[in-house]
């Protein structure tokens, strides 16, 4: 890429300290700290809260002081739509079939969302089942919606509150490994995306965000305008090493 305009590399500081021998003690003063000058996001619409990656946890974040941005991950159906996951299949974390029974981690990449209609994937309910870690996550029987449910959804839900409508950072979730298996190849993943983030009028307040460089460049190749972002390297190495298990 010759213009690369990445806004930023995202260092996935909690990883990166595991990594180490020793670890040190430090401290940050927050003590004259704008709070307005930082880019809040709510990761995956504020897992922590909500059923991640969900319309619940999406218009419950927008309320949160702070909050700027809704994070996200996008896939894709077999009917070439975009779908809001963290997984292009159904995680045996966070997922139930369609009558309620439980995924084995076995199993879960077998029911591969990019070879999955829209109809059959809101057929699962990926809200109800407890999550480890995340004990004051409100559980409600919820599907995975489309990038388009969010953002109408979201805006809609923004307006009535008086709320200021939020920006959008889209992770493309892709890797070498995956093309033709769990997502289309780059340029049709970028394609996808770059076609939605007009349709939806959200240009202006997106960025879009991987560990695949090749989803970044070409959505780069197509267009230049778009703020991008790339993961750093042991993020990038450590998400082609689930597609590949």
């Amino acid at each position: 890429m010759n213009d690369q305009r990445f806004i930023g590399c995202l260092i996935a500081l909690a990883l990166w300290s595991g990594c180490q021998t020793e670890q040190k003690e430090s401290t940050i003063d927050l003590t004259n700290l704008d709070l307005n000058t930082i880019d809040w996001q709510a990761h995956r619409g504020g897992k922590g809260l909500a059923p991640e990656n969900t319309i619940p946890a999406f218009t419950y974040a927008v309320t949160l002081p702070f909050v700027k941005t809704l994070e996200l991950d996008v896939v894709v159906s077999k009917d070439s739509i975009l779908v809001v996951s963290h997984e292009p299949w159904m995680s045996s974390k966070i997922c139930l079939t369609p009558d309620s029974s439980e995924i084995s981690e076995a199993e879960e990449k077998q029911l591969n969302i990019f070879q999955m209609t829209l109809e059959q994937i809101t057929a699962y309910d990926c809200g109800s089942k407890p999550v480890d870690g995340f004990p004051d996550q409100k559980k409600m029987k919820t599907s995975k919606p489309t990038l388009e449910n969010v953002v109408k959804a979201v805006g809609a839900y923004a307006a009535q509150k008086n709320l200021a409508a939020p920006q959008f950072n889209i992770e493309i979730k892709s890797a070498p490994e995956g093309d033709n298996v769990y997502h289309p190849e780059p340029t049709v993943f970028a394609q996808l995306v770059i076609k939605a983030v007009n349709r939806l009028r959200i240009k202006e307040r997106t960025s879009i965000q991987s560990f695949d460089v090749r989803a970044l460049q070409a959505v780069h190749q197509q267009d230049s305008t778009l703020q991008l972002a790339l993961f750093e390297l042991l993020l990038q190495k450590a998400w082609s090493k689930i597609y590949k298990n």
